[in-house]
């Protein structure tokens, strides 16, 4: 009775421990609970199970459940992988490890010393075994009751393992086929951008040298029909497409390529490969490219990839032309470097001949103070050559101004006869001094006033007229030709301008180069004329602004001839101006007080020299703010002008006329302000005006344009 009694208690805990590990479905609870039954079937302190690392040739303490009170197993406590053998030899009790004293038996020894610290006085193992090797076990620590009936132990230890094993294998499962979820992914993702970059797609199996259609464009279908349409064999597939498509002189390298022993090889190290080669299409030779890709584990050997086909003919196109436009660029780039070095030559030349007359003029004048004549004739040689450095100097400013777009033409009416004129008057004086015959002709002028940028055309054939001087020979010959032409435009005249000369001229090489930048046909040491080469530039620039063309014609030894057409807008009902009167632009100017804003310790000397020697009164301010307090200290009316300079250190001259402007007396409002200062273009002039000053003047000084500026406030 005793017995049975005992027999059914074992088969109540073994179905409690079948429910536990099948029903929880955590793995560690499952085991802890199915641990916890049998240890308290046995009455025993700890149960345990070992599990055998065959690597590192030792069992492992993997799932423990022990009493209320007692400390787990020792984690770094392993058992050789032997020792259980021995101890079944040793130990052994229908087929389990029975040592009831682990003092009188183990007796010394690593494990000896680890037991008794754990306080283990007698334990239990049931082999696990997979075939002959025991690859784990169960344990108990000091079971307190009998251990005759074994069948639990022996059952637990089977179950436990054998669904940990599953559980491991299910989660092995489980990782690999999320793992292959997410390679499949990637593959269908690769697919997908491959198909969508090019036109023709194809799944490759190497393995089953098979080829199966993703997608195919018209070109193929139009080559092929429904060849391509169906799952094929792949290799006479692809050498039936490289004889029909690919051009003759690629089709050997074609067929290595696509080769599956070189797709193997190709894509042994790495996941693509492309290629470009050569087809006929409809006739004509055309760039394709073929990329394939491997599809699955990059690191396996390759078995799956996919090739995709398109026509790269206009991507190639386009980068030929790229590279071409990088390289005129590059070249053009160079060009314009090399013209700037030459530029920069012979500017530094240029610059240096004016002023070293300046210089050297300067220290004659000073040791002939006794010969009053020989000291005028050097300061006047002083003053021309002065002239010719700031012709420099403005037209290497105007060319970068043109470039940056800083320049616009403002029309404002004009009688032409009267603006060439002019022009050609000032150029006449230079040419009869250089012993030139000079004339002007207008022909057929019906239409005298027009709308045009008399300062913009002024330049225009001050600069031909000048080369024109410059380059002809005492006795030569230069004509100044204004004719109207019939013109097609309503409310236009159409004028063409015509400079001729007997001058020099030029090779027919270099006429075709007249027009760029720095560009002069012989250096200055050579030809013995000033110029940084900008002229003609700007010329034409400028007629290009205006909607004209300009034309020149050359001839070495004979001369040039530069023609010009311009539609100008016609001028109705507006009458030409009076001839301003001939006056003394500086009488009536004497002991009128002028306040000199300047920060320039030479240039307020000059401009103060300048104003003293016509009789005005000068008070001196080295800077904006300066300036802003005398004007405050004194009557609206103390000071006659204010000359402004712009650019100052502390204060500029824009707010020192604002703040001059904002005075609570309203009549200082009236006192004239007038700009004097280098920033000397258009752009500088309207910044002045509009910043509340009365008239904007250049530096340097014109004294004729000083003084009829403050005439016209006196």
């Amino acid at each position: 009775m005793r017995k049975y009694e005992a027999h059914r208690k074992s088969e109540d805990a073994l179905r409690r421990s079948i429910d536990a590990i099948y029903r929880e479905k955590d793995t560690d609870a499952a085991v802890e609970r199915v641990l916890s039954i049998t240890a308290r079937f046995y009455s025993a302190d700890r149960c345990y199970l070992y599990e055998l690392y065959e690597d590192e040739e030792c069992y492992k303490n993997t799932y423990e459940w022990c009493r209320e009170g007692l400390s787990p197993i020792d984690k770094t406590m392993t058992y050789p992988q032997d020792i259980i053998s021995t101890w079944l030899e040793e130990y052994g009790k229908e087929g389990e490890v029975w040592i009831a004293s682990v003092e009188d038996e183990i007796r010394g020894g690593y494990v000896y010393d680890t037991l008794i610290s754990q306080k283990v006085e007698s334990i239990i193992l049931s082999p696990i075994k997979n075939g002959k090797t025991i690859v784990g076990f169960l344990g108990l620590d000091n079971p307190k009751k009998s251990v005759d009936d074994r069948f639990l132990l022996r059952s637990v230890s089977v179950i436990i393992y054998s669904e940990i094993a599953r559980r491991r294998q299910a989660k092995l499962q489980e990782r690999e086929a999320e793992k292959q979820k997410r390679q499949l992914e990637l593959d269908k993702s690769i697919i997908e951008v491959l198909a969508n970059e090019y036109s023709s797609a194809f799944y490759v199996d190497l393995d089953t040298d098979s080829l199966t259609p993703i997608r195919t464009d018209s070109a193929m279908e139009a080559h092929f029909g429904e060849f391509f349409k169906d799952k094929i064999n792949y290799s006479p597939a692809y050498r039936i497409y490289v004889n029909t498509v690919v051009q003759e002189d690629d089709r050997e390298d074609m067929f290595f390529a696509g080769s599956v022993t070189h797709l193997r090889e190709a894509l042994r190290e790495t996941s693509l490969v492309i290629k470009r080669f050569r087809c006929l299409i409809n006739g004509s030779e055309e760039i394709f490219e073929a990329k394939c890709v491997k599809v699955g584990n990059v690191n396996a050997r390759p078995k799956i990839i996919v090739i995709g086909i398109a026509n790269r003919e206009i991507e190639t196109r386009e980068e030929q032309n790229r590279r071409i436009e990088l390289i005129e660029a590059n070249k053009r780039a160079e060009e314009a470097s090399k013209a700037k070095s030459t530029f920069l030559f012979n500017m530094s030349h240029d610059i240096r001949t004016p002023m070293n007359a300046i210089i050297g003029y300067t220290d004659m004048a000073e040791s002939n103070a006794g010969n009053p004549e020989k000291r005028d004739e050097c300061l006047q040689k002083v003053k021309l050559a002065s002239h010719q450095l700031l012709s420099l100097v403005n037209d290497v400013l105007d060319m970068a101004r043109i470039e940056n777009g800083k320049i616009a033409i403002e029309e404002m009416p004009n009688d032409i006869k009267v603006t060439t004129g002019n022009c050609f008057q000032l150029s006449k004086q230079d040419g009869v001094a250089h012993g030139l015959n000079m004339t002007i002709e207008y022909r057929d002028i019906e239409h005298n006033m027009i709308f045009c940028d008399a300062a913009r055309l002024n330049r225009i054939f001050t600069n031909i007229i000048s080369n024109s001087v410059k380059y002809t020979k005492p006795g030569g010959n230069i004509s100044f030709i204004v004719e109207e032409l019939p013109g097609k435009r309503l409310g236009y005249a159409r004028f063409k301008f015509t400079v001729t000369d007997t001058g020099i001229g030029m090779s027919e090489e270099f006429v075709k180069h007249i027009f760029e930048s720095f560009s002069r046909e012989r250096s200055t040491t050579a030809s013995g004329v000033e110029g940084a080469g900008l002229g003609m530039a700007i010329t034409k620039e400028l007629v290009d602004m205006m909607g004209g063309t300009i034309d020149v014609k050359s001839e070495l030894g004979t001369g040039t001839i530069v023609s010009i057409r311009i539609d100008f807008r016609i001028a109705e009902n507006v009458s030409p101006d009076s001839a301003d009167e001939e006056v003394d632009y500086d009488k009536g100017l004497e002991f009128k007080r002028v306040l000199l804003a300047e920060d320039n310790d030479m240039n307020r000397e000059i401009a103060k020299h300048i104003l003293e020697s016509r009789g005005l009164i000068v008070e001196e301010a080295n800077d904006g703010s300066v300036a802003v307090e005398m004007v405050l200290q004194k009557a609206p009316d103390y000071y006659d002008y204010v000359l402004m300079d712009v650019q100052m250190p502390y204060m500029d001259g824009y707010k020192a006329t604002g703040a001059i402007r904002s005075f609570a007396d309203s009549k200082y409002a009236k006192l004239p302000i007038i700009a004097m200062t280098a920033n000397a273009f258009e752009e500088d002039r309207k910044k002045a005006l509009m910043a509340g000053m009365d008239a904007h003047l250049a530096k340097p000084i014109n004294v004729k344009d000083l003084f009829r500026t403050l005439q016209r406030f006196a």
